[in-house]
């Protein structure tokens, strides 16, 4: 047996994963990201999020460079 294996059953696939091939954190880790995932489709939220998110990590920068960046 292969240490992962897919099924597809009628509504669901499936997924076995050997206890010896990966540790349970990391497993874990795997399945958050597998759920927001899920939720990132679920809200169809669109391209307009990136947009905001870049207008958010550039006002962040504008009001918080000068910590980073000497004077010259």
């Amino acid at each position: 047996m292969s240490a992962i294996t897919i099924d597809s059953l009628k509504e669901k696939y499936l997924i076995t994963v050997d206890k010896d091939s990966i540790d349970a954190d990391t497993l874990f880790s795997i399945l958050k990201t597998f759920r927001v995932e899920h939720l990132a489709q679920k809200s169809n939220i669109g391209d307009e999020i990136f947009e905001i998110g870049e207008k958010i990590k550039q006002d962040w920068w504008e009001k918080n460079q000068f910590r980073f960046v000497e004077n010259r």
